[in-house]
């Protein structure tokens, strides 16, 4: 089924449209690109002994079928705030309830607060929001789609099933070498998405991991 996502043009990010998710595809991988971005929801959870939390995307997606990708992703519907998107999309990808705060600062001090309350809800933060420029492969093809990511991290140490049809699995890397050792001899198994986060904020991710081993000890 179609859905109205919210796009922006890439001259002013903060002027939202409502497109057609279909015809926005479309365009994109059907040589009729438009000047517009479109936004999406990145979340990377990390388990309480900083263990990477990724999904194994179902093989009915259009793009990147059945690779590895960042714990959950989505598209802002029309409407809906990136917020209320990042909670709905734990739910419907991850079965999880979730607590977003809008900071860093709030997150630390809500991580100590809720930290024996980890195994029922995960707890996050919004990192940033940015344009950025992401591959999709899609029929075997790779495409340059315009994002406008609203990223944030969390952690969440609960028992996580992926929905039906949303994603194929998840699975926990125990550190982040571990993690770049295996993109490094299988790339193929790794969306680009995932390669770009990992890539971009290696130290933030570094840092978050310590974060929580350290509060969470």
């Amino acid at each position: 089924m179609d859905e109205e996502i919210t796009v922006s043009p890439l001259s002013n990010i903060f002027e939202n449209r409502s497109y057609s998710r279909q015809k926005f595809y479309d365009e994109q991988f059907g040589g009729d690109k438009k000047d517009l971005a479109v936004h999406v929801v990145c979340v990377l959870l990390f388990g309480v002994d900083g263990e990477i939390i990724l999904q194994k995307r179902s093989s009915d997606k259009r793009h990147n079928p059945g690779t590895i990708d960042k714990t959950l992703g989505g598209h802002v519907k029309y409407g809906d705030s990136d917020s209320y998107t990042i909670i709905m999309e734990t739910i419907q990808e991850l079965l999880t309830p979730s607590l977003l705060l809008d900071n860093e600062e709030e997150f630390d001090k809500t991580l100590t607060v809720l930290q024996d309350y980890l195994s029922t809800v995960a707890v996050m933060f919004k990192k940033t929001t940015r344009p950025w420029t992401l591959k999709k492969v899609a029929d075997g093809k790779a495409y340059e789609v315009d994002n406008i990511v609203h990223l944030a991290f969390g952690v969440y140490g609960g028992r996580m099933r992926p929905a039906d049809k949303e994603a194929s699995g998840v699975l926990y890397y125990n550190s982040l070498e571990q993690l770049e050792t295996e993109m490094n001899l299988n790339p193929d198994l790794f969306t680009a998405d995932l390669k770009q986060l990992i890539k971009e904020y290696r130290d933030d991710i570094l840092q978050f991991q310590e974060k929580i081993k350290t509060v969470l000890k």
